[in-house]
């Protein structure tokens, strides 16, 4: 089912900056990928959100919601299906450059889709400062201390060497925490 939606209306600032520079969105998905390649990410995203408005003309948070209908062809993408403001403006733009502009705009949803998925279900971690995992590290020392590494979900760590009674204080004021007891 078609919406009354025109994609050049919604993406008209994006279109603007595609005919300015038609690399904006490779531009834009290597932005992408160096903000999930940072230990900080997903927390990271609002600057990710700003750098990828600098080349498209909007953040690929702001472009989410459209690009849903646009992946889903619910919008319409005849000139002559702009409102009249915009309808001027891609009227001056090339034909060619449209054409290639949603050919790329649409490819550049597809790839979007998948990140876009993992932060809107939550699916990529919890809060930066949460619990992801505890690990211990094994010691090549007999009767060394154990290595316990606490990783938090924006993967900073904490490595505490700790003799059988330190991992039994441990354990006991985690037990009090768990159970609500601790002060």
């Amino acid at each position: 089912m078609e919406t009354d939606n025109s994609v050049y209306d919604l993406f008209l600032p994006v279109l603007k900056n595609y005919e300015q520079d038609p690399a904006v969105f490779s531009k834009a998905l290597q932005i992408t990928k160096a903000y999930e390649d940072r230990v900080d990410f997903p927390f990271n995203f609002d600057q990710m959100n700003a750098a990828t408005a600098e080349v498209l003309g909007m953040g690929v948070h702001d472009m989410s919601q459209a690009a849903g209908l646009y992946r889903a062809g619910k919008l319409k993408t005849g000139v002559e299906d702009a409102d009249a403001e915009s309808r001027k403006i891609v009227e001056a733009v090339d034909p060619d450059v449209r054409s290639r502009f949603l050919r790329e705009l649409k490819a550049f949803c597809l790839t979007l889709d998948d990140l876009m998925t993992r932060l809107y279900t939550g699916s990529i971690v919890g809060p930066p400062d949460s619990l992801e995992r505890v690990l211990v590290l094994e010691s090549s020392q007999e009767g060394a201390r154990q290595v316990v590494r606490i990783i938090r979900a924006d993967g900073a760590h904490l490595d505490l060497a700790l003799a059988p009674k330190e991992a039994q204080f441990l354990a006991d004021t985690l037990v009090m925490i768990a159970q609500g007891q601790a002060e």
